[in-house]
């Protein structure tokens, strides 16, 4: 699977629903790897899991637009 996530690190997305950027440690080791995501932690991720994870984001996202 592949993430259509034109972002680079300190950077957002077009839609403004995600930035990106890079950490040198937060203190989840058992948990990676692993995203933050307002400040939620969601760990043990697969690409596809992550995917899975953005794409549930966008769509909650635009549920809340209407």
């Amino acid at each position: 699977m592949e993430l259509d996530m034109d972002v680079k690190a300190g950077k957002t997305t077009e839609d403004m629903l995600f930035t990106m950027e890079t950490v040198g440690c937060v203190g989840a080791c058992a948990l990676g790897p692993l995203v933050v995501l307002d400040k939620e932690y969601h760990g043990n991720l697969t690409v596809e899991g992550l995917g899975r994870l953005l794409k549930r984001i966008k769509k909650e996202a635009a549920a809340a637009k209407e």
